[in-house]
């Protein structure tokens, strides 16, 4: 039964990459943005080891990119086992403390490029792009 499942999905992820209009609309399913698309949330994560600045990875992803009106809520999920707080560079908005497990939400509401970086692991770095809908 998982081979099956396995031989459907690369069929339709083939299928996907080889019809032009999937490519040309940049569907969301494979991680474009499409400002014709009904609301969806984005999420950010910060993986378990983010804590360690040595770790390869601290936000996943670094950079989103929303269009207001469309998907302009992003959550936060601390999947490490350390309490993060992610604060912006120069806007003066912050997450506030997302313990191990938890999740925070925040709606940007203004376009801008909107760096931030973590409290107390500066090497935690991120940007949240807000585009015109």
């Amino acid at each position: 039964m998982g081979i099956g499942v396995a031989v459907i999905a690369i069929a339709v992820f083939s299928l996907a990459l080889t019809n032009p209009n999937l490519r040309e609309n940049k569907d969301t399913y494979f991680g474009f943005i499409d400002t014709k698309l009904e609301p969806v949330h984005v999420y950010v994560i910060i993986p378990k080891g983010s804590a360690n600045a040595d770790n390869q990875f601290h936000l996943i992803p670094e950079e989103i990119t929303v269009v207001l009106g469309k998907n302009n809520t992003v959550t936060w999920i601390n999947e490490d086992d350390t309490p993060s707080t992610l604060i912006s560079d120069l806007q003066g908005w912050s997450t506030g403390l997302i313990n191990p497990g938890e999740t925070t939400t925040i709606t940007f509401n203004q376009t801008g490029v909107y760096n931030y970086h973590g409290n107390p692991h500066p090497w935690k770095t991120g940007v949240v792009i807000v585009l015109e809908e």
